[in-house]
C-alpha cells in the first residue's frame, strides 16, 4: 500500500493540470506559461498542441516542450506545435518511431540534445531562423530524414547530430564555426562541402559513410577517423594549409585510389590509410621526414602497448606488412625538399625489419631528396637492421631528382633509371643492376662512380641505352663507367622542347638530329626538313632545340 501510494505521488505530481489528454507544468506563475509535460493519453496517433490552455479560470500560454514529454510513444504519428513554442527539452521525442510529421514554429529558437534521437519515420524537419545550434544527437537514427536545408543563421553542428541518419545531401551555410564529433557518421550522406570558416574536420565525422563520394573543405586539421570506412570514397583532394592528419582518418576507405600527403602537412599518424588496398599513387609532402611505416606492437596485460618506430607509431596487436598496407601502391612520390627523407621498415623480429615495395612491382618511384636510415636505423635504444638481399621486388621507373646529389641504396630491380641534374654521385654498388635496360641522365657533367670497384653487366653495357643531354655524348662517352655503353643516345628532356618550330625566319640555320644523337641534316630550308621520313627529330636553331615529329 505504501509503494502504491508512493507512486500514485509521482505520477500525480509529474504535472500540474491536464487538457485534452496532454499533461502541462506552470512555468511562470507571473507570465501565466505552461510546457507540455508529457501526453497522458498515450493513444493518440495526431496532437494538436493549442497556443494556449485554461487552468482555473487562467488563460495560459504554451510556450515549450518538456524534455522526455513524449519519449518513447508508439502511436504518435504526428504533431502540431504552435507558433508560441520556443524551447523544445532533450529527449523530447526520443524513440518515437512511428512519428512521421512535426512543424517547428518560426516562434521556436532552442530545440534540446536528442529531442528527435531514433524517430526512424521522420521525413521532413523545418528549422525556424531562430533556431541557431543544432545541439548533439538531435537527429540521430533518423532513417527516412533524406535531406534538411540549414538556414544562415546556424552557427554550430553538435556531436554526433546526425549520426546514423538518412541524411543524403546536406549543405552547410558558411555560418557553421564549430562541427561536433560524429556529427554525420554513419549517415548515408553521398557529397559535402565544408565552409571554409571550419578549420578542424572533427573526430570520426564522416567514419562510416558509406556512401560518401565526394567531400571539399579547407580546414588545417583532419581528426582521428574523419572518414574511416568511406568505402565509396574514390579520390579526395586534400587542401594545400593542411597541416595535421589524424590517426586512421582514411583507414577502411577501401576504394580510394590515390592519395597525396600535402607539403603544409607535418604531423600524421602511420594508420592513416590502413585498409586501403586499392590506393595506387602515394605522394608524400615535402614537409614530412619519413615514410609511414611501423612497428610490430605486442598485446599485453589487456591493453595496447605502444612502441615508436623512427616517430611514428600503431595500436595493433595484428601484424602489420607492407603487405596489408601499401599493397595496392603502384607509383610512390617523395617530393622535392632540402630535408632528407628517412625510409625505414617494417618489423619481423626483434631487431630485424623489411623495407617498403621490397616484394611488389612499382610502376614509378619518384625521390626528390637525399634518403637515409634504409639499411639500419637506431630507434630509442634499439637498432633495426634490414636482412633482405638486392633483387627483391621490381621498379619499372627510379627518378632520383630534386635536390638529391647521389643515388641511395636500393633493394629492388630496377629497369629504367633515371638521374636529375643535381645527382653528382653514382655508387653502382647501391643499385640492382643486372636488369637495367635503360638510364636517362640530366646532368651535363657525367656523375661520377663511387667505388669503381662495381660495374655492370656486359649485357646491359652492350644492350641497354644510355640517355644523356642533347651535345653531351662526348662527354659521356669519355667518362669512367659510361664509356662502355655501346648505345649512348642524345636527347632532349621532355620539359625543354616543344612541338613545333616555325621561327618565320628563312635565314635561319636548322642542324636536324636523329634520337641517337647522329646530326642528319644541316640547312637554311624548312622544306628540307619537311622532306625528310616520317619520325621524331631533335632540330637546333639560334641555341634552341625543338622536338619535331614529322
Amino acid at each position: 500500500m505504501i509503494v502504491a501510494m508512493l507512486l500514485s505521488f509521482i505520477t500525480s505530481s509529474a504535472y500540474d493540470f491536464e487538457v485534452d489528454g496532454i499533461g502541462y507544468t506552470i512555468t511562470s506563475l507571473t507570465d501565466l506559461t505552461v510546457e507540455v509535460e508529457k501526453l497522458v493519453s498515450t493513444d493518440q496517433t495526431t496532437v494538436q498542441i493549442p497556443e494556449y490552455v485554461e487552468y482555473k479560470s487562467k488563460n495560459l500560454k504554451v510556450t515549450s516542450v518538456a524534455k522526455n514529454a513524449f519519449k518513447g510513444n508508439k502511436q504518435l504519428g504526428a504533431i502540431n506545435l504552435p507558433n508560441t513554442i520556443v524551447s523544445i527539452g532533450s529527449s523530447a521525442f526520443m524513440d518515437d518511431s512511428y512519428l512521421t510529421t512535426i512543424n517547428l514554429p518560426e516562434s521556436l529558437t532552442y530545440i534540446g540534445a536528442e529531442a528527435f534521437y531514433g524517430c526512424t519515420s521522420i521525413m521532413a524537419v523545418n528549422l525556424p531562423i531562430g533556431v541557431k545550434r543544432i545541439n548533439s544527437q538531435t537527429f540521430y537514427g533518423c532513417k527516412s530524414l533524406l535531406s534538411i536545408d540549414l538556414h544562415s543563421n546556424i552557427t554550430s553542428i553538435g556531436e554526433g547530430a546526425f549520426q546514423n541518419s538518412g541524411l543524403q545531401s546536406i549543405t552547410i551555410p558558411s555560418s557553421v564555426v564549430s562541427l561536433g564529433e560524429s556529427a554525420f557518421a554513419g549517415s548515408d550522406i553521398e557529397s559535402v562541402h565544408l565552409p571554409n570558416e571550419l578549420d578542424i574536420v572533427p573526430t570520426s565525422c564522416f567514419s562510416d559513410c558509406s556512401k560518401l563520394c565526394q567531400v571539399s573543405f579547407s580546414s588545417s586539421i583532419i581528426n582521428s577517423k574523419a572518414f574511416r570506412n568511406c568505402i565509396a570514397l574514390r579520390q579526395v583532394s586534400l587542401p594545400e594549409n593542411l597541416t595535421q592528419i589524424g590517426e586512421r582518418a582514411f583507414e577502411g576507405c577501401t576504394n580510394l585510389i590515390e592519395f597525396t600527403i600535402p607539403s603544409a602537412t607535418t604531423t600524421i599518424e602511420p594508420s592513416i590509410i590502413w585498409n586501403c588496398p586499392n590506393i595506387s599513387k602515394l605522394t608524400i609532402g615535402r614537409s614530412l621526414k619519413g615514410l609511414p611505416v611501423y612497428a610490430i606492437n605486442d598485446y599485453s596485460s589487456g591493453g595496447y602497448s605502444r612502441q615508436s618506430l623512427g616517430g611514428y607509431y600503431s595500436y595493433t596487436p595484428t601484424r602489420i606488412t607492407d603487405e596489408t598496407y601499401l599493397q595496392g601502391v603502384r607509383e610512390f612520390v617523395i617530393e622535392d625538399s632540402d630535408t632528407e627523407f628517412s625510409i625505414k621498415g617494417f618489423q619481423i623480429n626483434n631487431n630485424e625489419t623489411t623495407p617498403p615495395f621490397t616484394n611488389k612491382e612499382l610502376d614509378y618511384y619518384y625521390i626528390g631528396r637525399p634518403l637515409v636510415d634504409i639499411k639500419n636505423w637506431i630507434s630509442g635504444s634499439t637498432g633495426f637492421s634490414v636482412k633482405i638481399k638486392q633483387g627483391t621486388g621490381r621498379i619499372k621507373k627510379l627518378e632520383i631528382n630534386g635536390s638529391s646529389t647521389s643515388v641511395p641504396y636500393f633493394y629492388q630491380k630496377v629497369d629504367t633509371l633515371k638521374l636529375g641534374v643535381n645527382v653528382r654521385v653514382f655508387n653502382l654498388g647501391n643499385i640492382y643492376k643486372d636488369e637495367i635496360v635503360k638510364i636517362e641522365c640530366q646532368s651535363e657533367v657525367p656523375p661520377v662512380c663511387e667505388n669503381t670497384y662495381y660495374k655492370f653487366p656486359t649485357k646491359v653495357y652492350t644492350d641497354a641505352i644510355l640517355c644523356v643531354p642533347f651535345g653531351c655524348r662526348e662527354a659521356y662517352a669519355n667518362a669512367e663507367i659510361w664509356k662502355n655503353f655501346w648505345n649512348i643516345q642524345e636527347s632532349e628532356d621532355e620539359s625543354g622542347i616543344t612541338d613545333i618550330i616555325d621561327n618565320g625566319n628563312d635565314n635561319a640555320n636548322y642542324q636536324v638530329y636523329n634520337l641517337k644523337g647522329d646530326m642528319i641534316l644541316k640547312s637554311d630550308k624548312m622544306p628540307e626538313i619537311r622532306q625528310l621520313p616520317k619520325g621524331i627529330y631533335i632540330v637546333v636553331t639560334k641555341n634552341r632545340r625543338y622536338k619535331v615529329i614529322l
